[in-house]
């Protein structure tokens, strides 16, 4: 199921967010369930402190648990006062308004606190990087995950230098994954150069990412809530990164091009099929601080 608004202009009243929001999570089984929301960290730009006020208002009578992992990647680990800006509420006035949500770092660096889910074998390796890297891919997650029964992704989608595109999958791998991953990505797009990733959809990078957890393989019952303004870059439509119009400089002029579905096929198999539970997905693209409309 889609949940979605748009207009022509202006930006959207916390109001109109939060009918959004309800709608879409209308007909979710989340009552009565432990729900875990991944959050970008300081370095993106999103609104998160309305989000979280959201969701808490949404989810937070339902569900048995709402929590908040930081998707760091291998980004530092963000202080208390960080944490407070981030959701726009104090630990304090966290603990009086939203009692027993927790807001948890992402420990890319800590073992102990991620779990191995499977690996991505070197010659599938060789098929998604186009030849650029032959190497086995331990798939690692913060294992926080697996103690959920709801996970909602909650974040911006932007042009990426590294992916093509940030958002969805990508809070998972880099976003909370362990170091093989991450590694593996990261100079995988490094040897294809961001002006050959930048605004791309499909990538090698995001193949990889897709292959550790395919959209139809991890999210069996997904409600996405697009709240967005193209910059660069918008959900051309609501099948996720099946096809997107993109903006991309081609010599003097700025084009738009209309990318069509990914050459390599998505594996109908994911290795996060049985790990993970139910997820929805909420994608965003406000570089001003603010939810815009399209």
């Amino acid at each position: 199921m889609v949940t979605s608004i748009e207009a022509q202009t202006g930006a959207l009243s916390p109001a109109e967010v939060e009918q959004t929001l309800a709608r879409g999570f209308a007909n979710t089984a989340l009552d009565g369930k432990r729900t875990l929301v991944i959050i970008p960290d300081g370095t993106r730009t999103a609104p998160i402190p309305l989000l979280f006020a959201l969701l808490g208002e949404t989810l937070g009578a339902r569900v048995a648990a709402l929590d908040y992992l930081i998707a760091l990647g291998t980004h530092p680990p963000m202080a208390e006062e960080a944490i407070d800006a981030l959701v726009g509420v104090s630990a304090a006035e966290r603990e009086r308004r939203y009692p027993g949500v927790q807001v948890f770092n992402h420990e890319w660096d800590h073992p102990d606190q991620l779990a191995r889910i499977g690996v991505i074998a070197a010659d599938e390796a060789v098929t998604l990087s186009d030849g650029l890297l032959k190497n086995e891919i331990p798939v690692t997650l913060n294992r926080k995950l697996l103690e959920y029964e709801h996970i909602i992704i909650c974040g911006p989608v932007f042009p990426h230098e590294v992916a093509g595109f940030s958002g969805g999958a990508k809070y998972l791998f880099p976003g909370v994954a362990g170091p093989d991953i991450i590694n593996f990505t990261h100079w995988l797009g490094a040897l294809v150069t961001s002006m050959a990733t930048i605004g791309v959809k499909d990538t090698p990078v995001r193949r990889v990412i897709h292959r550790a957890v395919p959209v139809r393989g991890v999210i069996p019952q997904t409600v996405d809530v697009q709240v967005q303004q193209a910059v660069g870059a918008g959900l051309a439509d609501q099948a996720q990164f099946q096809r997107r119009q993109v903006f991309r400089k081609d010599a003097d002029n700025v084009k738009t091009h209309y990318c069509p579905a990914p050459s390599v096929p998505v594996p109908s198999a994911s290795l996060l099929s049985e790990a993970l539970p139910s997820t929805s997905l909420f994608t965003l693209n406000s570089p001003s601080g603010g939810v815009r409309r399209t």
